[in-house]
């Protein structure tokens, strides 16, 4: 995978994560390839008349690679035009798992056929390695949040877009011990008085803020979510990553008393 750090397979009990700006994660267990979350590889935003981006694309589509492909929404910024096609072309391997507007979009671009499966809300999907759970997420009709758990590995609750609802509160059943959390506060996503909250209930050993950096227009400070999280005494461990998408963190799962 050009650009990103250390691709081989993590060690038992963690999972490699690999931040690549806004909503987009490459994901990867003790037992899986990389499993790659809503990529925006591209400037398609500000060729359709939006924002310019802040960062650098850290890894050109047609240079990563992924064993599974995972959007959440119909949104530009997570299901690109410009980005899936090449990363398709790539990994021609790779099954596709989208919500139903992601999906007639994906047809829309020429990308159809058995690789590409509609997920749902409350659905679960079966991987080599792993499991990943469509939770709700409330931003567009059919937005999916993405619980991951990975065998012989951690669980890791990625938010996607969404506002508040009072359901996301409840998340602490999953056991989650690494929750990657929206705080742009706008948009319809959730603002750091939000995630601070839910961070607190559910309790994950680290925790990601994501969606702030990409457009000028639409960030946030990651600073002051931490700043938050101390006040309100939230024990999870803030983990700022830089948008650029190039290093590795590695998520532990903890023993259950550590948090």
């Amino acid at each position: 995978m050009a650009g990103l750090q250390g691709m081989e397979s993590p060690e038992r009990g963690s999972a490699a994560v690999w931040w690549l700006g806004q909503g987009s994660f490459v994901f990867r267990g003790p037992q899986t390839g990389p499993l790659v979350v809503d990529p925006y590889l591209s400037d398609s935003v500000e060729h359709k008349g939006g924002p310019r981006r802040l960062v650098p694309v850290p890894v050109a589509p047609g240079e990563l690679a992924a064993a599974a492909i995972f959007l959440t929404h119909d949104h530009t910024d997570h299901t690109d035009p410009e980005t899936l096609p090449a990363l398709c072309a790539a990994n021609p391997d790779a099954p596709i798992y989208a919500p139903l507007e992601s999906v007639e979009h994906l047809e829309r671009l020429g990308i159809h056929g058995p690789r590409v499966n509609r997920i749902e809300r409350g659905q679960t999907v079966y991987g080599d390695g792993y499991h990943v759970q469509a939770a709700h997420a409330e931003h567009t009709d059919d937005s999916v949040g993405l619980v991951f758990v990975f065998d012989d590995g951690p669980c890791i609750y990625h938010t996607a877009d969404t506002e508040f609802f009072p359901d996301l509160l409840d998340a602490a059943e999953w056991g989650v011990d690494c929750l990657s959390i929206c705080i742009n506060g706008r948009w319809g996503n959730m603002n750091i008085d939000d995630a601070v909250r839910v961070t607190a209930a559910v309790k994950p050993s680290e925790v990601l803020p994501m969606h702030f950096g990409m457009f000028a227009e639409n960030t946030a400070d990651p600073q002051e979510f931490v700043a938050k999280l101390r006040a309100a005494g939230v024990a999870s461990r803030p983990v700022v990553l830089e948008p650029s998408g190039l290093a590795r963190h590695t998520v532990r799962r903890p023993h259950r008393g550590d948090v």
